[in-house]
């Protein structure tokens, strides 16, 4: 939602009525709300630099957390800011602040894991019933007695219960891993020496980052060595931290 100079009357709309009269949707419904010419410039303060938002300012109205903003404190592009102001409230265009964009991200990226995961365990139960049924068409129903069935269905179960749990410790390892372009290779002889090698790399990147409290698990070459004489690029180099929350701070820090 908008407001600007008070020049707009469209009800229902993105931008504020010059009688200072929004309509906002509550519960499903669509509630007018009036205010005061004295009132309306007291009430709203804005969501970033909390200053008062008055009629005459370029301003938005988030449609995640419901506060409104200064556009030049959300950097809004002028013409984002004019379709805005010209939609009305049928228009399936919603508008979110900076904080609620990034919340809502998050939202949709575990959403999306979930999703995920939820494909995945389907995957797993259908491959369980064929390996069910296919014990059942090996041996024959008419040979089988009840202890011999029950045998066979918790083999299978096992065996599906085992798989589950070598693909979940390998997504926990993966989580806490990082994956580093460009480092020289370890120029050491031997495979130990070398892999001290990186791992003195890594705490010098990492003393770098400010990074110095984190715990390194593990370091490993990605991919066969090169050959003596060879000009290839280094292999990259996959960092294995204690726990995920070290591999964040790592990254957070990356990015500063």
């Amino acid at each position: 939602m908008s407001q600007n100079d008070k020049q707009k009357s469209s009800k229902g709309s993105k931008c504020r009525d010059s009688d200072q009269t929004r309509v906002k949707e509550i519960d499903g419904q669509m509630a007018e709300i009036v205010h005061d010419e004295s009132s309306s410039d007291s009430c709203d303060d804005c969501g970033d630099c909390g200053k008062p938002v008055l009629s005459t300012h370029k301003s938005l109205q988030c449609d995640g957390c419901g506060f409104w903003h200064h556009v030049s404190s959300e950097n809004v592009r002028k013409e984002v800011y004019a379709l805005l102001c010209d939609l009305d409230s049928g228009d399936c265009l919603l508008w979110l602040c900076r904080k609620c964009m990034i919340m809502h991200r998050k939202i949709f990226t575990k959403v999306q894991q979930s999703q995920e995961a939820v494909e995945k365990l389907e995957e797993a139960h259908k491959r369980l019933e064929e390996k069910v049924d296919n014990i059942m068409a090996t041996v024959g129903k008419s040979s089988m007695d009840a202890a011999k069935v029950q045998e066979c269905v918790e083999g299978a179960l096992k065996t599906q219960s085992e798989e589950e749990k070598a693909e979940a410790v390998e997504q926990k390892k993966r989580i806490a891993n990082v994956i580093v372009h460009g480092l020289s290779e370890p120029k050491a002889s031997t495979s130990k020496d070398r892999e001290a090698e990186d791992k003195d790399v890594t705490e010098v990147l990492l003393h770098k980052m400010s990074c110095d409290t984190v715990s390194v698990k593990q370091v490993t070459r990605l991919g066969a060595p090169p050959g003596e004489g060879e000009a290839a690029k280094p292999r990259p180099l996959r960092i294995t931290f204690e726990t995920e929350d070290a591999r964040n701070i790592v990254l957070r820090n990356a990015k500063t």
